[in-house]
């Protein structure tokens, strides 16, 4: 009963007041709350923005979320300097006790740049398996015969400048599901962070 568990399925559909809104009325359902999971699992991605609105629900304070550079030239190393995007606290409370965040490979995208921001508030810890690691927006373009196409065009850095591009961002606590555990109904992730959060609640 002390426990919750939030699952985001993507990180955009709502307009900036509409996801507010429900954020305040799901946030306010936590008050009671020591700890909380949360299950960006399969999570296709969607936008920096709806990122760090729902990020800024568990900031404690302002800190740098991430640091990007994008492609302005031929050369392999032509790119625009860095460019800084602060984590602040958002929504009239935010969640400062223990969360489990869960991930795996096919968390992808605005899902990898979630996991990278909350990584660096002191009372998350993530569960589970590496996120997939494609952090850049695309670059749409088109060909002369009406072939559309796009391609990958900045690199997104953690706050101490790693580039966790084809990488992902690393786990605290590795820990992976099987086919097996799947048709049981079993789900190792799941049973790790309640162990997780009951002995950081205690």
């Amino acid at each position: 009963d002390k426990l919750g568990y939030l699952r985001i399925l993507e990180f955009e559909g709502l307009s900036k007041q509409k996801a507010n809104d429900a954020l305040d009325r799901i946030f306010a359902g936590f008050a009671g709350l020591e700890g909380l999971i949360v299950d960006i699992r399969d999570n296709p991605g969607g936008t920096d923005a709806m990122v760090y609105l729902i990020a800024g629900r568990f900031a404690d304070k302002t800190r740098v979320g991430h640091h990007r550079r994008t492609k302005k030239g031929p050369e392999a190393d032509d790119f625009s300097p860095v460019k800084t995007k602060n984590l602040e606290p958002n929504g009239k409370t935010q969640f400062t006790k223990p969360v489990a965040l869960l991930t795996n490979d096919a968390s992808f995208s605005a899902a990898d740049v979630f996991a990278m921001v909350m990584k660096e508030l002191p009372h998350v810890r993530i569960i589970g398996d590496h996120t997939n690691g494609i952090f850049s927006n695309m670059f749409e373009a088109k060909l002369p015969n009406g072939w559309k196409y796009t391609f990958s065009y900045q690199r997104y850095y953690s706050p101490k400048m790693v580039c966790f591009e084809a990488k992902g961002i690393p786990v605290h606590e590795e820990v992976l599901n099987t086919k097996a555990d799947l048709k049981t109904g079993i789900d190792p992730v799941l049973k790790a962070a309640l162990a997780d959060l009951a002995r950081r609640t205690k």
